[in-house]
């Protein structure tokens, strides 16, 4: 079954998905990849496809490299997100070494 790319509101209305210019501007400039055939995972830098492109979009210029499957489902890396300092109370920083730690407060 092909991936749904678009969510869409209890009346069936397609939502606009999330573009890489509003992640950029979150400080977000990856993507996590996950293949819907065999769920290999991978973080992906997104920097060079354009502004405009919607994040679940990248999925279908992406091709598993475990696998070789096309079905690539994409999401913002939101570690990188709440790593900026811009993600809240408890949220994940990183260390000095670039390791990602969850903190408990």
């Amino acid at each position: 079954m092909p991936i749904q790319r678009r969510a869409r509101d209890a009346n069936g209305n397609i939502i606009e998905p999330m573009t890489l210019a509003w992640c950029r501007a979150l400080g977000i400039r990856s993507v996590d990849a996950t293949c819907d055939r065999c769920r290999y995972q991978a973080t992906i830098n997104a920097e060079r496809w354009p502004d405009e492109m919607p994040v679940p979009d990248v999925g279908l210029r992406l091709r598993c490299s475990r696998c070789g499957s096309r079905e690539i489902e994409t999401r913002p890396n939101w570690l990188e997100y709440r790593a900026s300092g811009m993600g809240g109370p408890g949220r994940d920083r990183v260390r000095k070494d670039g390791v990602y730690r969850v903190s408990r407060s």
